[in-house]
């Protein structure tokens, strides 16, 4: 809760900043912008380390292996990157290049999903 109480102030911090100079300077506004996400970014690492870790322990817990739950972890990295990179094309006025990396995100999660696609079909099958 400390850790999204802090962040939710440098993030808004950052916009108001970002609002006073994007007028005189839009580019400087804009690196504001990444600059923010990325430090906000990094910090959010510790708590993907630690969800990380519960995967693992279910995995093993489980027996079931990662095939099943390491594709879930890749897309969930993969929509947050997918997320916040649009954004940030939507906020330098790039509307096309924030449609193509969604574009390319959605193929990205299709294609990390097939082992997991390949082993519910594999475990269907073994039950017909």
């Amino acid at each position: 809760m400390e850790l999204v109480t802090k962040a939710a102030a440098a993030a808004l911090t950052a916009c108001v900043c970002a609002l006073l100079i994007k007028d005189r300077n839009p580019s400087g506004a804009f690196v504001l912008g990444v600059c923010c996400a990325a430090i906000l970014c990094i910090s959010a690492a510790s708590a993907l380390g630690d969800i990380k870790e519960l995967f693992s322990a279910i995995i093993v817990r489980s027996g079931l292996g990662g095939a099943i739950f390491l594709p879930l972890l890749k897309c969930m990295g993969i929509g947050l990157v997918v997320s916040i990179s649009t954004a940030l094309c939507r906020d330098a006025g790039q509307a096309a290049v924030a449609s193509a990396v969604e574009y390319l995100g959605a193929a990205a999660a299709v294609y990390t999903a097939l082992p997991l696609i390949s082993t519910v079909l594999n475990t269907l099958e073994g039950l017909l």
